[in-house]
């Protein structure tokens, strides 16, 4: 059985070029937990500044021990996540949903609502007709404009 696992392991080194086994220490280094927090916070940053879409998730809070709120303040601690950066993810998730309909974003990245509400303020009460018609059509658009509402009050505050 020894024979077989030194074989082995030479059959890995040749074939990934690098020694495995307890003695090489920079794997270890790599899958240490303070250099992982850091390589996922390059992949945030990466992402932030690639402009990719992401968004914060959460299991049942039985299981996971945390629930969304938790989530984002995590985000902002951890990595130091601007509001505007948050804004974004919280938009993100419905957008890239599974809710039916159309969504309210024509370019959700650069914050580009569709043409049926583009002029509309979400401080306002009132809504066009055409962002009205979508609005009644859309599940998905009807969750977005009222992110969009509670963004605005919550915004007023300040």
């Amino acid at each position: 059985m020894r024979k077989y696992l030194r074989d082995e392991r030479r059959i890995s080194s040749i074939s990934t070029g690098r020694k495995s086994g307890p003695r090489h220490t920079g794997e270890r280094k790599r899958n240490h937990p303070r250099h992982q927090k850091d390589k996922h916070g390059c992949q945030l940053q990466k992402r932030c500044k690639n402009g990719a879409p992401f968004t914060l998730a959460t299991d049942d809070a039985g299981v996971s021990r945390s629930d969304i709120t938790a989530e984002y303040q995590r985000a902002v601690e951890t990595y130091r996540l601007s509001y505007a950066v948050l804004k974004k993810m919280a938009r993100a998730s419905l957008t890239y949903s599974f809710l039916p309909g159309e969504s309210l974003w024509k370019d959700p990245a650069q914050g580009v609502r569709a043409q049926a509400c583009a002029n509309d303020n979400a401080k306002s009460a009132k809504t066009s007709s055409g962002c009205d018609k979508l609005l009644a059509a859309s599940e998905k658009a009807r969750q977005e404009w009222s992110l969009e509402k509670a963004f605005a009050q919550f915004e007023s505050r300040f």
